[in-house]
C-alpha cells in the first residue's frame, strides 16, 4: 500500500496538469458549439466543397457534425490522441522508472515479489487515470449541463479505455525493453503512428487497418450511431487487461542481469 502511494504521489503533479489541460481543451473547444451551430448552414455549404475523401480522413461526418453529439465526437477524437500519448507516457513511466535509473538492483533487493512491485505500479497507473478522468467528467458535466447523453458518456469513456491500451502497452515497452531512454518521445511516436494509421484507414475505407490501430476500434462516428454495444468495451478491457498480465509475467520471468 505504501508503494502505491508513493508512485502516486510521483505522478499527481502531472495527472492534474494534464488532466486540468485537456478539460480547459475540451471546454474552450466546446464554447464555439452555440456559434457553430447558428451558422451550420454556411458551414456545411464550406464543408461540401472540400472532398469527401478528405473529410472521412480526418472524422467529420457532416450529417452529425452539426448536432452536441457530433461536434464533440470530432473534438473529442483530438482529446484522446492526447490521453493516448499520456497513458503511454504513465505506463513507460511507473513501470519503467528504475529502467531509466538504473536501479532495478536495489527495488528487487527488497523483501517483496516482483508481481507485488509491479502490481502496485499497474494500481498506481489506474488511479492516476481514475484522477484524469474524474477531472475531465467533471468538465464534461459543466459545458453539456442538462444535455448529457447516453452518447457523450460513451463518448468520452471511449478515451479512457483507449488512455487504457496505451497504458498497458507501455507497461509492455518498459518490461521488455533492455534500455529506456525518452518516454515521451516514445509515446508521442508511437500514438501518432496509430493516429496516422486511423486517418489511413478512414481514407482507404480499410476495415483491416482499422482494426490495427485502438483508435479504429472506438471510431466516434459509430458511437454517435449507436453502433457499439457494452460487450464491445468490455471485450477491449479484458484483452488489455490480458496485455498488462503478460507484461506482468515477463517482468517475472525476466532476468535482472539482462535488462
Amino acid at each position: 500500500m505504501n508503494s502505491v502511494k508513493f508512485e502516486i504521489k510521483r505522478e499527481l503533479k502531472s495527472s492534474l496538469v494534464m488532466g486540468l489541460t485537456l478539460a480547459g481543451l475540451m471546454a474552450v473547444f466546446m464554447l464555439f458549439y452555440p456559434a457553430f451551430k447558428e451558422e451550420a448552414e454556411a458551414f456545411e455549404i464550406i464543408l461540401n466543397n472540400f472532398p469527401k475523401e478528405m473529410l472521412d480522413s480526418i472524422g467529420i461526418n457532416i450529417e452529425s457534425l452539426f448536432s452536441l453529439e457530433g461536434f464533440f465526437s470530432y473534438v473529442y477524437t483530438f482529446i484522446s490522441l492526447g490521453l493516448g500519448i499520456y497513458g503511454m507516457i504513465l505506463g513507460l513511466n511507473i513501470v519503467g522508472r528504475e529502467k531509466m535509473n538504473q536501479s532495478l538492483d536495489f527495488i528487487y533487493s527488497k523483501p517483496a515479489s516482483r508481481w507485488k512491485i509491479y502490481s502496485s505500479k499497474i494500481v498506481s497507473g489506474l488511479v492516476v487515470i481514475l484522477i484524469v478522468a474524474i477531472i475531465m467528467f467533471v468538465t464534461l458535466l459543466l459545458i453539456s449541463r442538462d444535455q448529457m447523453t447516453k452518447t457523450l458518456f460513451n463518448l468520452f469513456i471511449s478515451g479512457f479505455i483507449i488512455m487504457f491500451f496505451f497504458f498497458g502497452l507501455g507497461a509492455l515497452v518498459a518490461v521488455v525493453t533492455r534500455r529506456l531512454r525518452n518516454p515521451i518521445g516514445i509515446s508521442t511516436s508511437v500514438t501518432f503512428i496509430f493516429f496516422i494509421l486511423l486517418m489511413m484507414a478512414r481514407l482507404l475505407e480499410n476495415n483491416l487497418m482499422m482494426n490495427l490501430t485502438p483508435f479504429g476500434y472506438f471510431e466516434p462516428t459509430k458511437i454517435v450511431m449507436n453502433e457499439l454495444q457494452t460487450i464491445h468495451y468490455a471485450g477491449f478491457v479484458v484483452g488489455v487487461s490480458l496485455l498488462i498480465v503478460i507484461a506482468g509475467g515477463i517482468n517475472h520471468r525476466k532476468d535482472v542481469e539482462t535488462v
